[in-house]
């Protein structure tokens, strides 16, 4: 089993970003930062991080419509229900986004995080 020396912090544990040298059982010697494979957590929380982002440029995407829909009516060539289509379409992303969180965080391996899509 190779052996872990901390450089940055001697005696301690390496934590993400200190220097350390790591000597292989066949005696080979390297020294690197380190870096600690991230947790099925971590990938859930960047997963659903990304989510979140999506859903936001999502929304964003559509804010036109949502402007387009208030002028029309506030001029009178458009309907309440055009706005409440529109208003609807938004909501529509949000629990979307919601459910994908909640599939995700249901998930119990890293490989089906990182293929989750929504």
């Amino acid at each position: 089993m190779a052996t872990i020396e901390n450089l940055t912090n001697p005696g301690q544990a390496p934590i993400q970003g200190d220097l350390v040298r790591i000597t292989h059982n066949n005696g080979a010697v390297e020294e690197k930062t380190y870096f600690d494979s991230p947790s099925l957590a971590q990938y859930k929380l960047d997963r659903i991080s990304l989510i979140k982002q999506e859903a936001f440029d999502r929304i964003s995407d559509i804010d036109w419509k949502v402007t387009r829909a208030r002028e029309r009516l506030e001029a009178s060539v458009g309907t309440q229900q055009d706005l409440n289509d529109v208003l609807s379409e938004r909501e529509t992303i949000r629990t979307n986004s919601d459910t994908a969180e909640t599939d995700v965080n249901a998930l119990t391996t890293v490989s089906g995080v990182l293929a989750f899509t929504w």
